[in-house]
């Protein structure tokens, strides 16, 4: 990748010449404690968010493309559209890293090094210790690097060559003069490779880290490194000639730092800060007070002279972005693999979001239960595949070992506090119910479900304190448990009611409008409008529809519309607050039920579309449009959105894991928030 050489002067001036900068604040799924009088504070909530089935590991910008890697896959995403697409041809069942040009894509595998030009692979190196051990790549003109835990490895036209032996390489970055590359390590600071032999950038040449986080090219070419070194976390600079060093007070994790449009941002414990330089010759106590201090210090071998600049920090809240696994610039942004988070791309301006969503799919509703004390949660995600969780990773599960490619539709509580699955055969017009005892999920009743067509899917379960199943149904091509294929048009499923089944028993009965040419209506049906999306049990059953509220009181059916003050009649859920009144989601916003009419008068996030209620002793959770509200008594308390870390801003639904932790879905993926 031959670049235009540049001298050390022209580096020192890069570096020396930055100017004011704008900042992004970003973090990790935890919040950091408080740090004392710098004015950095470690308010905001305490969450992790997840939207990949498998943590992404390593990312490649090439082609128009975002490559990414999990360990059992390569994901392409479109740069312009975001459309996105799981490659495929490749060999192999584990994915190490990806590294992509202008003309190859190329993937450490456990079936060898590969290679794909246009659509076909090719294996260019048989799989081996020094694949197998790969953690990062780099594809450059004249062939790839591969580093990982047993040192660098080339292969080009020539064949391959194995260098570093026994170093733990962490980084690779393109040299800017000709073909060489820098490469950041664990343990041994960084190495410059100039096109025919190594030199080591260690403390001898007055260059500190030695735990390798990110390299990076400064706007006119001076090279950026962070990482952990002898004192702590820093910031190193390198100008062509000499090595100056920065550490941060309060001391924190530096984990990136890159220049984006001009500007030079640091990743910074839960933060990114902006660096402004101040005038050469700046006193200390000239430095304007910012909530992080930059203390420098020039390497040894700089002349007494050399003009070390000083910087003020500053901050924006609130964007928060979970820790990054991997980072790299790219045309103007810096791009950060955020593990089960997927791939943030931050522009100076916005963040932009690269993820498959495989974990939560194109679900409305939250169908997760966990099992009382520390048990896990058993979550029904995307594909109609089921995930335990143990409070930091989710794991596949097979509920059913007899029948292992049956559809999980839901689990749900029972009024226990049990678990129970729904789950669906491959063939058939029915629901099998498991219940989970001990570490196992049990069969225990299979009831027959009448649809006019196509597959059958739930769309939500609710349990009465009778310990009947709710069941809201939904039959059609493309149930919203199956995201649609790559060029697949996505059906919209048609709601069928809901189904209510009596423990044990066999059959449902139906509360829906629309009966098929061979039924008739049973005793207790009620015709009740097919699009029913939520069910809550009070001293009368309420309905949300698609149509308005519907409120139940023995064979009474009582319909709220316009005309009794629902600002919308698309309801999305049903709550009731600590002190008994009625609340509903709408497409409209909140509204509260006074007795005899529906009142609007929430404000902010509230007018919102809204589609989830939870009560929590005296507040109640709505999702909306706009994030995560939490009202109590009228008033809003706090807001919980994309900035601060959630998924994304669009809630779709909510559950209560043991009082302590918020289950929030968002059309974005899930986040978990410590209450």
């Amino acid at each position: 990748m031959a670049r235009r050489r540049r001298g050390g002067n022209q580096l020192r001036s890069a570096w020396l010449g930055l100017g004011a900068t704008a900042a992004l604040l970003a973090g990790c799924p935890r919040t950091p404690g408080p740090v004392g009088p710098t004015g950095l504070s470690a308010a905001g909530p305490e969450l992790s968010t997840f939207s990949e089935t498998h943590p992404v590991t390593s990312l490649s910008i090439a082609q128009g493309a975002l490559f990414t890697t999990t360990d059992a896959a390569i994901h392409r995403f479109d740069l312009k559209s975001g459309d996105h697409a799981r490659v495929t041809g490749l060999l192999g069942s584990k994915v190490y890293a990806v590294a992509a040009d202008s003309s190859s894509l190329w993937a450490a595998t456990d079936a060898g090094l590969q290679r794909r030009q246009q659509t076909s692979w090719t294996t260019v190196a048989p799989a081996g210790p020094q694949i197998e051990s790969t953690q990062v790549m780099l594809a450059t003109a004249a062939g790839v690097w591969l580093g990982g835990t047993r040192g660098l490895w080339f292969h080009g036209s020539g064949g391959a060559k194995s260098y570093l032996p026994g170093a733990r390489v962490t980084v690779l970055l393109p040299d800017l003069q000709g073909d060489g590359i820098w490469v950041g390590t664990e343990g041994e600071g960084v190495y410059r490779f100039d096109g025919a032999s190594f030199s080591s950038h260690s403390p001898a040449q007055g260059q500190t880290i030695r735990r390798v986080r990110s390299l990076g090219w400064s706007g006119e070419g001076g090279l950026i490194a962070t990482g952990l070194g002898e004192g702590g976390d820093a910031l190193a600079f390198y100008d062509g000639s000499h090595w100056s060093s920065y550490r941060f007070e309060p001391a924190g994790q530096v984990r990136w730092a890159m220049q984006i449009g001009g500007e030079l941002l640091v990743g910074y414990d839960a933060r990114v800060l902006a660096l402004t330089r101040l005038a050469l010759g700046a006193k200390p106590e000239d430095v304007p007070p910012g909530p992080v201090k930059v203390i420098g210090k020039a390497s040894p071998r700089a002349p007494a002279n050399y003009p070390l600049p000083a910087f003020t920090t500053r901050i924006i809240d609130p964007f928060r972005l979970p820790t990054p696994v991997s980072v790299l610039a790219h045309g103007g942004a810096v791009w950060l693999a955020t593990g089960p988070s997927g791939v943030a791309s931050f522009d100076g301006k916005a963040v932009r979001w690269y993820r498959t969503r495989e974990l939560t799919g194109t679900g409305e509703r939250l169908k997760v239960a966990c099992a009382p004390g520390p048990g896990l949660c058993y979550l029904a995600g995307g594909g109609g595949r089921a995930y335990a969780f143990d409070g930091r990773v989710f794991v596949p599960v097979v509920v059913d070992k007899e029948a292992p490619n049956q559809t999980v539709q839901a689990f749900v509580n029972d009024a226990a506090g049990g678990v129970i699955a729904i789950l669906s055969p491959e063939a058939g017009q029915s629901l099998i119910v498991a219940r989970l005892q001990g570490s196992q999920f049990v069969r225990q009743q299979e009831i027959k479900v009448t649809i006019p067509s196509g597959k059958l899917g739930v769309r939500f379960v609710r349990v009465d304190s009778g310990g009947r199943l709710w069941l809201g149904l939904e039959h059609g091509d493309a149930p919203a448990t199956r995201p649609a294929a790559e060029g697949e048009k996505e059906a919209e499923p048609h709601p069928w009611g809901v189904a209510v089944v009596e423990p044990g028993g066999a059959s449902a009965l139906y509360h829906r409008s629309t009966l098929v040419p061979t039924e008739d209506r049973p005793p207790g049906s009620l015709a009740l409008p097919d699009d029913i999306r939520d069910v809550l049990f009070a001293s009368e059953n309420w309905y949300a529809t698609a149509n308005g509220i519907c409120r139940v009181r023995g064979a009474k059916v009582d319909l709220f519309t316009e005309n009794e003050g629902l600002e919308s009649e698309i309801v999305y859920a049903l709550g009731r607050s600590a002190r008994g009144q009625i609340l509903a989601a709408t497409h409209a916003g909140l509204g509260r039920y006074d007795g005899k009419y529906w009142r609007f008068d929430a404000e902010g996030p509230l007018r919102t579309p809204t589609r989830a209620l939870l009560t929590r002793g005296e507040s109640v959770f709505v999702g909306t449009s706009r994030g995560l509200v939490e009202w109590r008594e009228g008033k809003i308390v706090r807001v919980i959105d994309v900035k601060a870390g959630l998924a994304g801003d669009e809630v779709r639904d909510l559950y209560l894991e043991g009082d302590r932790r918020l289950w929030v879905l968002t059309h974005q993926g899930l986040s978990i928030l410590t209450l």
